[in-house]
């Protein structure tokens, strides 16, 4: 109880060092922002499935993970030329379940149609072949990088010398 008595005074005298105080109130601000950053993250993350489970019957349930489903959307993916899938992530939001596909493209690709195409195509094969599009909301895609096309790359390494 001491030291707090004497904190106080000192503080408030003409004996304060200021320079202590000030670096003591930003590490604690520092520590603060650190704790709510981690917590924030944390409840970020929370939102994220890992598995997509639906009652299928009176009989049992359905249920596929989040890699299986990415997998399957991989194989779907493939049958667009310039597009190629680099991750799938499946939230849950309060409107229902969200597919963020994350998609690298060819600098060329047409992305306003390829995007459109690609979603009527996903939605149709997630309903004929898993019966799982009616639990999707939304398909979202992320463009996360634009790769050289394989033919421009097989030029670049055959014409190194070393």
């Amino acid at each position: 109880m001491d030291f707090f008595v004497n904190f106080w005074s000192k503080l408030f005298s003409d004996q304060c060092d200021w320079q202590i105080v000030l670096v003591s109130l930003l590490v604690g601000l520092a520590i603060g922002l650190l704790i709510w950053a981690f917590f924030a993250c944390e409840a970020r993350n929370h939102n994220v499935r890992h598995s997509l489970e639906i009652e299928d019957s009176e009989k049992g349930t359905f249920r596929i993970s989040s890699n299986a489903l990415a997998l399957f959307v991989t194989n779907v993916v493939k049958n667009f030329p310039g597009l190629n899938m680099s991750g799938l992530k499946l939230i849950e939001t309060r409107l229902g379940l969200n597919l963020n596909i994350a998609l690298t493209a060819l600098p060329d690709s047409e992305l306003l149609t390829l995007r459109k195409e690609l979603r009527e195509h996903l939605f149709k094969e997630l309903a004929d072949k898993l019966g799982i599009a009616d639990n999707i909301q939304q398909i979202n895609f992320e463009v996360v990088s634009f790769e050289k096309p394989k033919e421009e790359e097989e030029n670049e390494t055959e014409n190194k010398t070393f």
